[in-house]
């Protein structure tokens, strides 16, 4: 299946507060959404597991993109 027949859809975790904050640093730290550095993480490990294909290639942007510090509902905490 290319990229082009496949699509982004919407999903919801419970997370630890502290990781969802650690997620926020580090998206922002790599100038990424929060979205997107998951799913480029979520996508790496993937594909070393073997659950994606090693060829395979994420979605491209399909829209402007935010911020990590303006993702809505996350907090940034400086204190680790």
């Amino acid at each position: 299946m290319t990229t082009q027949n496949m699509s982004r859809r919407a999903a919801a975790y419970r997370l630890d507060g502290r990781v969802l904050s650690a997620i926020a640093r580090l998206a922002l730290k790599s100038n990424m959404s929060v979205n997107k550095y998951l799913e480029n993480l979520l996508f790496a490990h993937g594909k070393t597991l073997g659950e994606i294909p090693i060829d395979a290639l994420p979605l491209g942007e399909t829209r402007g993109r935010r911020s990590a510090s303006r993702e809505e509902g996350l907090e940034i905490n400086q204190d680790k």
